[in-house]
């Protein structure tokens, strides 16, 4: 005899059976319709008409919008990627929280935890302390009068981004949310640095002392190179290498790999991955865009998160965590413009409450 327990087991069995099925009709529907588009081609049109009318800002606004959605992102949601639903997570929890909004916080520098040196606004006049230079977004340590070594902390919250140009001439952009760790001038036979968050790295080419950062979950060593490197917490760790080596330590795995240019490495769980991908896109972060080519919905909405500073929290659905998008926006863009360009794929629902954005799946 049945339990109450072994129908409803049925029943949701009959209901993912029958959700597998209606994916899988209009997945096929889909690429009968339609192409795949080229990711490529349809970036270099958007820029294309971006720089035609970058003297018109409301324009220029305007048609990257429509552009947006018409092109880049109104064809790419229909490449959504769904992997089968016997494959998925099977936590039976209803909402799962993307992200937390913090308070708002200015961009810092500081010598220690504690200490804080400078705090960043963004309409902050140059000023210079001891050859060191501060701007609303630069601070350059290459001309810096110290005179000893001291560690100082730059950190990014969320909705920023700004570049470090440290004492060897090295740059390097954060992007929100991120902490570097880093010394006022570099002394011994190594140029050490720890990361918390994401950044890109322009390093300066000195043999006799390799470049070393420091994350959670990777060392990467360096003499002279350009990568962009990820390493958020819960996030699995990526470094993406557009010129140059870099060698990368795992030690909790107790392994070390090179990369290629041209190559990214992900680092999660002691496992890791290394694929070739299109390093003009691995950085657009930034130079002022949120660019995500088959991307989990899921990361994508943790970037929002840390860029618009709000609570994200999205239905703990299957085809919602399992969903991979191409996604295009300018960082300018408005969270309620993002919201309609969202909510334009189709598959989701998106709504915000003060600063709380919900992820459905469409009904």
């Amino acid at each position: 005899m049945k339990t109450n327990d072994d129908l409803q087991n049925m029943t949701d069995q009959s209901r993912q059976e029958d959700e597998r099925m209606q994916y899988e009709c209009e997945q096929a529907f889909l690429r009968r319709r339609y192409e795949e588009p080229d990711i490529k081609e349809e970036w270099g049109k958007l820029t294309a008409r971006m720089d035609t009318n970058r003297v018109l800002p409301n324009r220029r606004k305007r048609i990257w919008q429509l552009t947006a959605l018409a092109g880049a992102i109104a064809a790419a949601i229909l490449t959504a990627v769904f992997i089968p639903l016997g494959e998925l997570d099977t936590d039976t929890d209803d909402v799962k929280i993307v992200c937390t909004a913090e308070p708002e916080q200015p961009i810092t520098i500081s010598e220690g935890e504690n200490k804080i040196l400078t705090r960043i606004e963004s309409n902050k006049q140059r000023t210079e302390k001891k050859g060191v230079i501060f701007s609303g977004e630069k601070a350059d340590y290459s001309k810096s009068r110290e005179t000893a070594s001291k560690i100082s902390i730059v950190t990014i919250p969320r909705g920023h981004t700004y570049q470090i140009v440290l004492s060897d001439g090295t740059e390097v952009w954060m992007n929100a949310d991120s902490r570097l760790h880093f010394p006022t001038k570099f002394t011994g036979n190594k140029r050490e640095v720890k990361l918390e968050g994401e950044a890109y790295f322009k390093v300066a080419h000195d043999a006799e002392h390799p470049f070393i950062i420091h994350t959670d979950k990777v060392q990467t060593e360096v003499l002279g190179t350009e990568f962009n490197m990820r390493a958020y917490t819960h996030s699995p760790a990526h470094v993406t290498l557009v010129n140059g080596s870099v060698k990368i330590k795992m030690n909790e795995i107790d392994r070390e790999v090179v990369l290629s240019p041209g190559e990214d490495i992900a680092y999660a769980d002691s496992t890791f991955e290394i694929t070739r991908v299109d390093t003009e896109y691995c950085a657009q972060w930034k130079d002022g865009w949120l660019y995500y080519d088959n991307v989990f919905l899921q990361d994508i909405l943790n970037d929002l998160g840390r860029w618009y500073n709000l609570t994200i929290q999205m239905d703990n659905d299957p085809s919602l965590m399992q969903m991979r998008l191409h996604f295009v926006a300018a960082k300018d863009d408005s969270i309620d413009s993002i919201i309609e360009n969202l909510n334009a794929m189709g598959y989701l629902n998106v709504t915000k409450n003060e600063k709380t954005l919900t992820v459905e799946r469409k009904k």
